[in-house]
C-alpha cells in the first residue's frame, strides 16, 4: 500500500523556512539547459538551526526538465534514507512533479517507474512530507544545480 504524501499550500516566504528540532530539510532543484538537453540536479539537506548537513550534483545525461526534477527528489531522498534521518521535509518548486509522485498510484504515466521508486522509498520507517515553495525560496538548491553545469563529474555529494 502507499502512503498518501501532504502537500501543503505553497509558501509566500522569500527566506529558508526552519523546521521543528527533530526534524530535516531537503531542498532540490532541477536545471535543464534544453528540453530536452543536458540536465544536472541538485540539493542540499539540512538540519533544524539552518546548518548545511549535505549537499549534491548530479549529472543526469539527456532526458526532459520533468525528468530531471524527479531525479533531484529521488537523489536526495536516497541520500537522507542512506543517513537513517527519520523525520523529513522535502521542498521543490515544482508543483508539477509533486502531483505526478502524489497522483502516480492512481494513473500511468511514461515516468512510472520513476515515481515508483519514490514509493518504494516514501514507504519506508520515517514521516517525510512533500512541500511546494517558490522558487525565491529555493536559491541554496538552484545554485547546487547549476553549479554543476560546469563540473564533468558525475555524480558529487559534498
Amino acid at each position: 500500500m502507499v502512503k498518501a504524501f501532504k502537500v501543503n499550500e505553497t509558501s509566500l516566504a522569500h527566506t529558508p523556512r526552519l523546521v521543528a528540532c527533530n526534524y530535516y530539510k531537503l531542498n532540490t532543484y532541477g536545471s535543464a539547459r534544453g528540453n530536452p538537453g543536458m540536465p544536472r540536479a541538485g540539493g542540499l539537506i539540512r538540519n533544524a538551526y539552518g546548518n548545511w548537513i549535505v549537499r549534491f550534483t548530479y549529472n543526469i545525461g539527456i532526458c526532459s526538465s520533468i525528468q530531471v526534477k524527479l531525479w533531484g527528489i529521488q537523489t536526495g531522498l536516497q541520500l537522507y534514507w542512506q543517513r537513517q534521518f527519520s523525520n523529513m521535509i522535502v521542498e521543490t518548486d515544482s508543483l508539477l512533479e509533486i502531483h505526478l509522485i502524489n497522483e502516480a498510484f492512481t494513473i500511468r504515466h511514461h515516468l512510472c517507474v520513476l515515481i515508483d521508486d519514490y514509493h518504494s522509498l516514501l514507504n519506508q520507517n520515517w514521516d517525510c512530507s512533500l512541500k511546494h515553495i517558490l522558487r525565491e525560496g529555493n536559491q541554496c538548491a538552484n545554485f547546487m544545480a547549476n553549479l554543476s553545469h560546469g563540473n564533468p563529474e558525475y555524480y558529487m555529494v559534498f
